[in-house]
């Protein structure tokens, strides 16, 4: 899950028009109350929203914004008032019935959510968020044919909303296991493809598949295993793929696979805890889970430190969004990589999902990892390319990708106590 993810909420730009005529005094509440909530400080942004309010007492984005605030802050019965009183004064008001929706849905009202949902989707047919939104209170109800229906129409309207896509494939997996139950005890082991290149296959097997429960749906990305003792592993991932996107808060339901021929419903899911996660403060974007049960054949990655040559051939194993089978193996090479920059540039075609994935040498050693697809403002990075090349890229399968050198990961591992050395 490269790219930060669209929220379903508006985000600050989607609301800078309502500034349009308002006076200086509530421009600079909004912009105040938005800077806030951005920053996860809902008390005090749910405070400047009710300022809006004392001024003008029918402002229906004023109480739109409580709503998300007291949304975070847990108080959803006040949250649902706040966005009935936002409709009260906007009938219209697609987003404060989307986000309705995400409250009831959340309190397990799933038939209230659903009709809040199809409302929106009635005053913005095209609204992909509250289609998505929509399959995922349809998966809650175990109505998986209407989820994937939902789900694929969110994609119809936006085919680039990672977050459908996603749910999308957990939809189908469940409406599968729903229709053929997994057989109980499968070594999958007994699944691995004989070596086609050597080493491969260990290398496939030490790359986790992540699926993380959020507000919104699945996230699904990637780690790598970096220690084990006995059956207990240790994967290293990024943090945004274990957390929810807008709040930032970590997630209470991680799941990993490990790789085999088996197909998604009969793959072994394991159950994964989270040991160490950088603070959502923090730019460094890392965190560490551990898994109990692993099969013995499960082995860390090598790492390897040390000056990164541009032109390096690399590969990168990673899940991608808009790749059907998991564990795509991608080639590419290290474009003008400057040691003094937190990022090395990949000249790679990656995808949302290849977050927290390892880019290995020559030699299968780990030299980097993953974080996230390269953005238009991250251009300067790479000046001896062409922007078109990136646009056009951009538009197909992919984007070239960012990621950390392994020394920043090694760092972090190392000041946590989880690593004491590592191969020069």
């Amino acid at each position: 899950m490269l790219r930060t993810l669209f929220p379903i909420v508006l985000t600050v730009s989607l609301v800078a028009t309502p500034y349009v005529g308002m006076t200086q005094s509530i421009e600079q509440l909004f912009q105040q109350g938005n800077q806030a909530q951005n920053e996860g400080r809902y008390r005090e942004a749910e405070s400047i929203w009710r300022q809006i309010i004392s001024i003008d007492s029918n402002n229906a984005i004023a109480y739109f914004y409580i709503g998300l605030a007291l949304r975070k802050q847990g108080k959803l019965e006040e949250a649902i008032a706040a966005y009935k009183k936002a409709i009260e004064l906007d009938p219209n008001y697609s987003f404060a019935y989307n986000n309705m929706g995400n409250a009831l849905r959340k309190q397990g009202k799933l038939e209230e959510a659903i009709a809040a949902y199809k409302k929106a989707i009635e005053l913005d047919p095209n609204d992909a968020f509250a289609y998505n939104n929509m399959g995922l209170a349809l998966d809650d109800q175990g109505k998986y044919d209407e989820a994937i229906a939902a789900h694929k129409k969110a994609l119809e309207i936006d085919p680039n909303l990672v977050l459908a896509q996603n749910n999308l494939k957990e939809a189908e997996r469940l409406l599968a296991i729903n229709n053929n139950p997994p057989l109980p005890n499968i070594d999958d082991r007994d699944y691995l493809p004989t070596e086609t290149q050597e080493g491969l296959v260990k290398k496939l097997r030490s790359t986790a598949r992540i699926i993380a429960t959020t507000s919104e749906g699945a996230s699904i990305g990637t780690g790598w295993v970096i220690q084990r003792q006995g059956n207990t592993v240790l994967i290293v991932t990024n943090r945004h793929v274990i957390s929810d996107n807008k709040s930032k808060r970590p997630s209470d339901t991680i799941e990993v696979e490990f790789y085999s021929t088996l197909d998604d419903i009969q793959r072994p899911r394991y159950k994964a805890t989270i040991e160490e996660i950088t603070d959502s403060r923090e730019d460094l974007d890392l965190a560490v889970v551990k898994v109990v049960g692993i099969p013995e054949d499960i082995e860390p990655l090598t790492m390897k430190s040390g000056w990164i040559q541009r032109n390096l051939e690399i590969t990168i194993i990673g899940h991608p969004y808009n790749i059907e089978s998991p564990w795509s193996v991608v080639k590419g090479d290290v474009m003008n990589y400057n040691p003094n920059n937190q990022y090395i540039p990949l000249d790679a075609l990656v995808a949302d999902g290849n977050s927290g994935g390892p880019v290995l040498n020559a030699d299968g050693e780990v030299i980097a990892m993953m974080v996230r697809i390269r953005f238009e403002d991250d251009i300067v990075l790479i000046n001896d390319r062409e922007s078109k090349l990136f646009l056009e890229n951009a538009r197909s399968t992919g984007d070239l990708g960012l990621a950390y050198p392994i020394e920043i990961v090694i760092k972090k591992l190392q000041e946590w106590g989880i690593l004491k050395g590592v191969r020069n």
